[in-house]
């Protein structure tokens, strides 16, 4: 593709070029509807000035901390997020940008501590920052600001004014739309559960907020529906089997469950081996393990949030702004994308 250059962007967002080149360098003052207007355009052209000769202009490279949990087969959702963050690396190569990765483990917040003590001896320019354990992560953001480092969030609610940005899918939607194709699916005087598969003292918020979500659509949706939830510590030897055995065995088979985080494949694992084959099956995200069972049509409905892109995005503007003084919208919404067996095809892995 030809580069977009700051014309282009006047000419899509119908302003001045003059008006565009403010809102880029943050000079003089810009109508703060024209400004959203103008960095929607940016945000999503994929605008970039010329990385390599900015950069040698600078003389000095950027280094940025980014704190997520660590991925791998236990949680395999944060690869993703991390395979865009690697795009954004390839496509600074040239501004010689460096960037360390402070991974940590999701069900310690010893270990998210660690990772932040670790960035801040460092000192980076800019950090983005995945804030699972949020007392925590107010402290350390407010003590970047004090330092004057910018902080961009990911794939977080965490609502601050002192982060440049944010990244995230709007939680509370997404669950009213799980809401919304449950009820389609169910009908009324349904049994449901909602399954949260975490540490119950480190449920993150974005997956209260999603059952917050799913229960305020029922409140007008299917009459004489029953709601239950579970939250099922994952990191315990036999789980969630263990507990999902218990479930099924105390209560009547439920016409749908609603799993809010990534980890809809570790019940529909447990649905398939254990021959229960009736409830419809609603969770998370992409996961190589999610697609099998959403192919299999024990998964019926995936919702995504695009997670490669919010961590290609974090970083993106984050350079953008150290490097270029571009301002990035503050919050940073990715589309909610519902996945079926029928459309997977179109949603292949990065």
């Amino acid at each position: 593709m030809e580069r977009i250059r700051i014309k282009d962007i006047a000419k899509l967002a119908g302003v001045s070029a003059g008006t565009v080149d403010r809102v880029i360098h943050g000079r003089g003052e810009v109508n703060a509807e024209t400004r959203e207007k103008v960095l929607a355009v940016i945000n999503n052209s994929g605008y970039t000035p010329n990385l390599a000769a900015r950069s040698l202009a600078n003389r000095k490279p950027s280094r940025f901390s980014v704190i997520i949990p660590a991925g791998g087969e236990g949680n395999p959702y944060w690869d993703m997020p991390l395979d865009g963050i690697m795009g954004a690396i390839e496509a600074l190569r040239d501004s010689k940008a460096v960037i360390d990765l402070l991974a940590f483990d999701i069900d310690s917040e010893e270990s998210f501590e660690q990772s932040l003590r670790r960035c801040q001896e460092a000192l980076p320019d800019g950090i983005v920052l995945a804030p699972v354990f949020e007392e925590s992560a107010r402290q350390f953001i407010t003590r970047m600001k004090e330092l004057q480092i910018p902080v961009v969030l990911l794939d977080s609610t965490l609502e601050s004014p002192e982060v440049l940005a944010t990244f995230s899918q709007d939680t509370l939607r997404s669950g009213y739309l799980a809401a919304r194709l449950m009820c389609y699916g169910t009908g009324q005087n349904s049994s449901i559960w909602i399954l949260h598969l975490a540490k119950p003292e480190g449920i993150i918020r974005h997956l209260t907020r999603r059952e917050e979500g799913f229960r305020s659509f029922y409140q007008g949706c299917a009459a004489g529906t029953q709601i239950m939830t579970s939250t099922i510590d994952i990191s315990l030897p036999g789980e969630p089997d263990l507990n999902l055995s218990r479930l099924f065995s105390e209560r009547p088979a439920p016409d749908g469950i609603f799993v809010t985080g990534s980890r809809a494949s570790m019940v529909a694992h447990f649905m398939e081996k254990s021959g229960f084959n009736g409830p419809l099956l609603i969770g998370y995200d992409l996961t190589s393990a999610n697609r099998q069972h959403l192919t299999a049509g024990t998964i019926v409905f995936l919702i995504s949030q695009k997670p490669e892109q919010q961590g290609y995005n974090s970083i993106m503007a984050l350079f953008r702004h150290l490097v270029y003084r571009q301002v990035p919208a503050r919050v940073n919404l990715s589309p909610i994308d519902i996945i079926t067996r029928e459309n997977l095809e179109y949603y292949q892995p990065s």
